[in-house]
């Protein structure tokens, strides 16, 4: 238990020391001003926990080395990165066993063919090369439990498609003043995870 402590200490720190480093690029952030307005759901399963971040988890920064993709400062993806801290209609899902996150993924909720709304994965990046399968129940029970009746994953990059439908509904691409437009995204692909209310089994 010391050890674990120890360890959650020096991941925090790290973490803070990361939202440092951001302020020095965008002045305008402050992890303890975030603003998230996603309905947050979390859901335990086989020794798993599925959920949404809450907005001023200062871990959120950190999720791209946790998952070893390029979600983080000075990587490809740090524009969908700071989406999910800038804009409140971002944020972060995770999947974390026995306090390590395994899996990640930046949201964000859209309109989906001019009229219904979404939540859309930008991807799911999986820890140490982690098979998708190790993942799926949990992710479907989360599904089950979100209140977000359409869900979609984008497949630009991972292409995480594991036979889930493809979605042919136009999807309105997220969009931030303070990112001087689009941010990063893997979502020109996605498929349906779940489709009026029902989640979309394989």
């Amino acid at each position: 238990d010391l050890v674990k402590e120890v360890c959650s200490i020096l991941q925090e720190n790290k973490a803070f020391e990361e939202c440092n480093r951001i302020k020095r690029h965008y002045p305008s952030f402050n992890i303890t001003e975030v603003a998230c307005d996603i309905e947050k759901t979390d859901v335990t399963y086989k020794n798993q926990k599925a959920y949404i971040l809450d907005a001023n988890d200062p871990r959120q920064v950190m999720l791209g080395y946790d998952t070893h993709c390029c979600q983080h400062l000075g990587g490809a993806g740090e524009s969908a990165m700071m989406y999910g801290l800038l804009a409140s209609n971002g944020g972060f899902w995770a999947i974390e066993k026995k306090g390590k996150i395994i899996a990640q993924a930046e949201i964000w909720t859209g309109v989906i063919d001019k009229k219904e709304e979404v939540l859309v994965f930008d991807n799911i990046e999986l820890a140490d090369d982690r098979d998708f399968e190790l993942i799926r129940e949990v992710l479907e029970k989360w599904l089950e439990t979100s209140p977000y009746k359409n869900i979609v994953m984008g497949t630009g990059y991972n292409v995480l498609t594991y036979g889930y439908k493809d979605v042919k509904e136009d999807i309105i691409q997220p969009y931030c003043e303070e990112l001087y437009g689009q941010p990063y995204t893997d979502t020109d692909t996605c498929v349906w995870l779940k489709k009026e209310g029902e989640v979309q089994y394989v």
